[in-house]
């Protein structure tokens, strides 16, 4: 019995074996949390910074944008070499606007001015490029602010099925007041582009939604030289 007793003297503590490996384990994973919890403080500094730097920019683009927009306004309103002189600047603070806040929201919202100015020189296609970033900048329940004078635009460089096409867009929401004047653009555009039975169809989706509108004969009136053109 007494020789048990000091063999078992001589064999090492399992309780503290046990100990000894769980801070070893522990100080081993130490350096990995320590790692962890610094790349997660690092991710979140980061992001606020990255946050207060896009928050910054957008601030300085629609200082920018507003600069534009009052010389935009002028220039609606001047003729002659007085226009010709605003429309300078306004060229200017829009150009000064793409170069250093390009990506901003801002920017895309000042195609409706540079689309103005593309149209005054007869630039259709410069127009439609401005109109597309001006679209994708409006949030998503006023897109049909963008879209009308886009699809226009469209019609204007003879790109008839893009028009429909666009037009369509806004007239799939029968609630908005576009809506009415967006079915009539569309079957213009399809007749324009010979998809005659479309186009009738269109007209007659028309006299069947709105039959209130003031339009009423009009698109009636349409839908008869539709119908002749078919034969």
């Amino acid at each position: 019995m007494d020789k048990l007793r000091k063999q078992e003297l001589k064999t090492p503590d399992q309780i503290w074996q046990a100990s000894r490996s769980l801070m070893d384990w522990m100080t081993n994973q130490i350096t990995v949390i320590i790692i962890v919890i610094a790349v997660i403080f690092g991710a979140i500094v980061g992001g606020v910074y990255l946050n207060q730097s896009t928050k910054r920019k957008e601030g300085e683009a629609q200082y920018q944008y507003s600069l534009a927009k009052a010389q935009f306004e002028q220039w609606k309103l001047q003729t002659g070499d007085e226009r010709s002189k605003t429309e300078a600047e306004l060229t200017k603070l829009l150009g000064e606007l793409e170069s250093k806040w390009g990506n901003s929201n801002a920017n895309g919202l000042a195609g409706l001015m540079r689309s103005e100015l593309a149209l005054s020189k007869k630039n259709s296609e410069e127009a439609i490029k401005a109109l597309e970033a001006y679209v994708n900048a409006l949030p998503k329940n006023s897109k049909d602010l963008g879209w009308m004078p886009l699809a226009g635009a469209y019609e204007q460089a003879s790109q008839f099925d893009k028009a429909a096409a666009t037009y369509e867009s806004i007239a799939q929401n029968k609630d908005s007041t576009f809506a009415p004047s967006a079915l009539m653009g569309k079957a213009r555009n399809l007749r324009l582009a010979g998809k005659i039975d479309e186009a009738v169809k269109t007209y007659q989706d028309f006299l069947d939604r709105y039959p209130a509108s003031t339009e009423i004969a009009t698109v009636r009136g349409l839908l008869a030289e539709t119908l002749e053109a078919k034969k």
